[in-house]
């Protein structure tokens, strides 16, 4: 993990709302070292989170921006990620009754989803940078 603070964290978030349709989108994402112990809630009240310095993706398909911050410690990487979300869509592809066929068919619904990825190795690193 010591490497870590001073490597770049490449994001590529993909983000699909509704069916196939899908956001592209590669930025340099900057972890910020903490000390801080962070509830795991979705809500950036911890004032470290103040000093991550965010990145914002927009998504083509569901027409909105996503913002996104990246803390770490030793152990952890802890990412906030921020949309504006219409609905609560707690549901995914439940089955539905279509009564002319008398059948059960996969349902129209989707929940939110959110892939990161980034590469498990990198460039390599100047041996000053290891001390």
């Amino acid at each position: 993990m010591k490497l870590f603070q001073y490597l770049l964290c490449v994001v590529c978030v993909l983000w699909n709302l509704v069916g196939i349709g899908v956001a592209k989108c590669a930025q340099s994402l900057i972890a910020v070292r903490t000390d801080t112990e962070l509830a795991i809630d979705g809500i950036d009240l911890e004032r470290v989170w103040k000093k991550a310095h965010p990145i914002v993706i927009h998504d083509k398909t569901a027409k909105v921006d996503i913002t996104v911050k990246a803390l770490y410690n030793e152990q952890d990487i802890f990412m906030l990620v921020q949309f504006p979300d219409p609905d609560e869509s707690r549901t995914h592809k439940s089955w539905v009754w279509n009564k002319s066929n008398k059948v059960y068919e996969l349902g129209p619904d989707r929940e939110d989803v959110l892939v990161i990825k980034w590469f498990m190795e990198g460039p390599k690193v100047w041996p000053f940078l290891l001390r």
